[in-house]
């Protein structure tokens, strides 16, 4: 008589809180590699915020950060409680992975794609420091 086997499997997450979550540890070592550096913020988001029309839930942040990485293959998502260069701890944030120098020439990448100014403007990732001198808005 043969003892029955029983497979043992890791479920890949399927809530979209647990697919952001994944992303945001997937995507921490490259983050951190862009550390003291200007890059296109793309995207932030948090639950039951209001933007561009959309009440935003998880599902609606994971579809947005989807769209964002389609659009631009070097997208990374990241917690802004994870850097205090963030007015707000509690934002899932997507960057494009290019740094620049200056905030300015960061700026200059959202125009050059046509991203609305509201949308896509100028962060610097910091672990030390607060917002201000981090964050230049498209004018």
């Amino acid at each position: 008589m043969v003892a029955p086997t029983t497979e043992t499997t890791s479920a890949a997450p399927t809530d979209a809180r647990s697919l952001l979550q994944q992303q945001v540890d997937q995507d921490r070592a490259q983050v951190e590699q862009l550390v003291g550096s200007w890059l296109p913020q793309l995207s932030a988001k948090k639950p039951d915020m209001l933007a561009n029309g959309v009440t935003y839930d998880y599902d609606a942040i994971w579809a947005d950060f989807v769209t964002n990485r389609q659009q631009h293959p070097q997208a990374l998502l990241l917690w802004s409680g994870d850097y205090s260069s963030f007015k707000y701890p509690d934002f899932w944030i997507t960057v494009e992975a290019q740094s620049f120098g200056d905030g300015a020439s960061a700026n200059t990448w959202c125009d050059s794609y046509g991203i609305n100014k509201d949308d896509c403007y100028a962060k610097r990732l910091m672990h030390t420091g607060g917002y201000a001198g981090n964050t230049l808005l498209r004018k």
